[in-house]
């Protein structure tokens, strides 16, 4: 948060945040929590926002964090479709 900042009887405040950094959120929320109390008191506040981007240069496809690990369950190897299909129950006719 910038600084705060008490002209023509207003409180200014100026936030400066990324969208999808789970501490702008948290600072976000408090910052909501706090004008609420101020203006219930009488006060008067203007905020505003400012963007700010953690990673500019950040892929807009996204990478994965680590490898994914195979697709296996308890150490079988995975099931195939036929596999799948001879599992299945099936319903005879009346």
């Amino acid at each position: 948060m910038g600084p705060m900042n008490n002209v023509d009887g207003k409180l200014h405040v100026d936030m400066v945040l990324d969208l999808i950094c789970v501490h702008s959120y948290i600072g976000f929320t408090r910052l909501e929590r706090a004008v609420a109390r101020w203006r219930k008191q009488g006060g008067v506040i203007e905020i505003r926002f400012a963007p700010f981007e953690l990673a500019p240069g950040a892929p807009t496809t996204g990478s994965p964090l680590a490898a994914a690990p195979p697709n296996r369950s308890a150490g079988c190897a995975p099931a195939t479709t036929a596999d799948q299909a001879s599992r299945t129950p099936t319903r005879k006719a009346n």
